[in-house]
C-alpha cells in the first residue's frame, strides 16, 4: 500500500492535487494488478498553502516587532513563543524563555494581581496590566502587557501578550511624585 499527493493538469488547463493510494491486489483473477484510488483535493490544498503563507507573514512581522510578543497555551501557562523583542528587553537567550510557566518571572509583588489579570482576561478574553518582570540579571523591568486569548478551532485556546518596556516611564511617574510631594511641604 502505497500514498502520494501530486499535481495534475487538467485539460482546461488548470492544475488539480490529487491524492492517491496505491495497493497490489493480491486475489482473484487481478492478482498483481496494482488498484490506484484518486481524490481531488486542491480546495484542500490551496487552504494549506494560503495558511502556510498567511502564517510566515505574520511570524516576519512578530519577529520584527519592536514591541515583545509572546504566546502561551492557556492550559499550562506555558511559554511556547517569544519573538526577537523579548529577548532583547529581558536579556535571556531565546530558547530560555520558552517552555517556562506564564508566573516564572514576575516580581513577587506583583504576582497576585497578575493572576488576578490572568483569570479575568480568561473570562474576558483579553486584558491589560502593569508589572515587573525578571531579566537575566536578576535586576526587574516594568512592563505593560497586553494579552488576547485567541481561539484556534481544536486545541485550546492560545494566550497572546504584546509586551513593552515602561521602566523610564515608571521612574519618570516616580520622580514627578517625589517632586509634587517636595513643593508641598
Amino acid at each position: 500500500k502505497a500514498n502520494a499527493q501530486y499535481r495534475v493538469q487538467h485539460k482546461n488547463g488548470a492544475y488539480l492535487w490529487l491524492d492517491t493510494i496505491g495497493k497490489i491486489i493480491e486475489e482473484g483473477e487481478f492478482k498483481g494488478n496494482i488498484l490506484l484510488t484518486s481524490r481531488d483535493i486542491t480546495e484542500h490544498k490551496m487552504a494549506e498553502i494560503a495558511m502556510r503563507n498567511s502564517e510566515e507573514k505574520y511570524r516576519l512581522i512578530a519577529d520584527n516587532a519592536y514591541d515583545g510578543i509572546t504566546i502561551y497555551d492557556s492550559t499550562t501557562f506555558i511559554s511556547i513563543y517569544q519573538n526577537p523583542a523579548v529577548k532583547e528587553m529581558l536579556g535571556y537567550p531565546s530558547e530560555a524563555w520558552l517552555n517556562q510557566h506564564l508566573l516564572e518571572y514576575v516580581h513577587p509583588d506583583d504576582l497576585t494581581l497578575v493572576e488576578q489579570k490572568v483569570k479575568e482576561g480568561l473570562e474576558k478574553g483579553e486584558g491589560s496590566i502593569q508589572c515587573r518582570i525578571k531579566k537575566s540579571d536578576s535586576s526587574y523591568i516594568w512592563m505593560e502587557i497586553n494579552g488576547r486569548v485567541m481561539h484556534r478551532d481544536s486545541d485550546s485556546p492560545l494566550l497572546l501578550f504584546i509586551v513593552r518596556d515602561i521602566s523610564q516611564r515608571k521612574r519618570a511617574e516616580e520622580e514627578l511624585i517625589a517632586s509634587e510631594a517636595r513643593l508641598r511641604y
